[in-house]
């Protein structure tokens, strides 16, 4: 009786484990967010700083910071306009200013809990005038050629995705703006982050334990009725 019942409970806290551990075999769905955003995703006035994108690369920009959402005065007039959750970023707040050349808007994406080799990205973007992005240093083969901005053209934005380059912790997606003239920026939107659960190896020990215990009370109490 004590072997049988120890074994049932164990069976039910093995059974338990691997339904959350299938559970979490169907991944996650997370919400990464888009530029000109505040932390509940509503888009910030202009000249506000991006608390989430960063300028790190630039020519003649000394200090790296924050990106800065554009006023709807220096937006140009053909961009796919702003919404109320995402807008226009650039490395400061005049679209018309120089010095021009490459711009990279960095965005940290955490992946600690999760599967690296399970994650993507998908979400929707354009980039005044050309636009790539990297993952953790590395090209993805995304990119953008001019006229990705322009309303009339893609009126929605352009999709992209992401499946491969991640790896555990933090991971860096950069968006490279190439901006030979002025009236440049980066917008973009809708993105979200999928991902399978790591099961922590502490969730299986307890689960287990739990039975076990249970299984062994189980057996005594059985016991001492006899």
């Amino acid at each position: 009786m004590q072997v049988r019942a120890f074994v049932a409970v164990s069976l039910c806290g093995l059974a338990l484990y691997l339904a959350l551990k299938d559970s979490s075999a169907r991944g996650a769905v997370i919400p990464l967010p888009s530029t000109a955003t505040d932390g509940s995703g509503n888009l910030l006035p202009g000249g506000s700083f991006d608390p989430h994108y960063r300028a790190v690369i630039g020519p003649g920009v000394n200090a790296v910071g924050p990106a800065v959402v554009y006023s709807a005065s220096n937006i140009w007039s053909q961009w796919v306009p702003d919404d109320p959750h995402s807008g226009w970023i650039g490395f400061r707040d005049n679209s018309d200013s120089s010095p021009h050349g490459d711009y990279t808007y960095e965005l940290l994406v955490n992946l600690t809990g999760y599967d690296p080799a399970t994650a993507s990205i998908s979400g929707s973007w354009a980039a005044d005038q050309f636009g790539s992005i990297n993952l953790n240093g590395a090209a993805t083969g995304v990119s953008l050629p001019d006229g990705n901005w322009n309303s009339a053209n893609a009126p929605n934005l352009n999709p992209f995705s992401i499946s491969s380059g991640f790896h555990s912790g933090l991971n860096t997606l950069d968006f490279v703006v190439n901006e030979p003239d002025g009236f440049d920026g980066l917008r973009v939107s809708s993105m979200t982050l999928t991902a399978t659960p790591v099961p922590e190896p502490s969730t299986c020990c307890l689960l287990i334990g739990g039975a076990a215990i249970a299984g062994l009370a189980r057996a005594r109490s059985g016991r001492a009725k006899h």
